[in-house]
């Protein structure tokens, strides 16, 4: 479906503890509204990056173009994960490409993530006082 649900997408950014007024939710085709998008926040940051892409080639665009944006131990919610193959392929391809091994969690069938290496430094950390 081309049509966002922006009651949903603001009853999990609520869930996160996010009050209005301190998010702001954009719809549009991804192509048209991405650029303005990031030249918007490249200065603030992005706290909660909620995607509902569908496919492999529009999740795979917001990713390259958002996550620069996410905040250290920001969320990452990715809406189709778990129902279209594309989407978590674009998923698993931008954190092997940035080589990142963030961990993916889930909330009913949202899948989700934290822009953060917490715990891969301390299971590292705790590898290596075992040597």
């Amino acid at each position: 479906s081309d049509t966002c649900y922006v009651d949903e997408v603001i009853k999990t950014v609520e869930f996160f503890g996010f009050k209005e007024g301190e998010y702001v939710v954009r719809q549009g085709w991804f192509e048209d509204t991405l650029p303005g998008v990031v030249e918007e926040l490249k200065d603030i940051g992005i706290s909660i990056l909620r995607l509902d892409n569908d496919l492999y080639v529009s999740t795979k665009l917001c990713l390259d173009m958002m996550m620069p944006l996410v905040i250290d131990d920001g969320i990452v919610l990715v809406d189709d994960y778990h129902f279209y193959a594309g989407c978590a392929l674009a998923v698993h391809e931008y954190l092997g490409e940035n080589k990142l091994s963030y961990r993916i969690y889930n909330i009913n069938d949202l899948a989700y993530f934290y822009k953060t290496n917490a715990s891969v430094l301390i299971e590292e950390n705790l590898r290596l006082l075992k040597i």
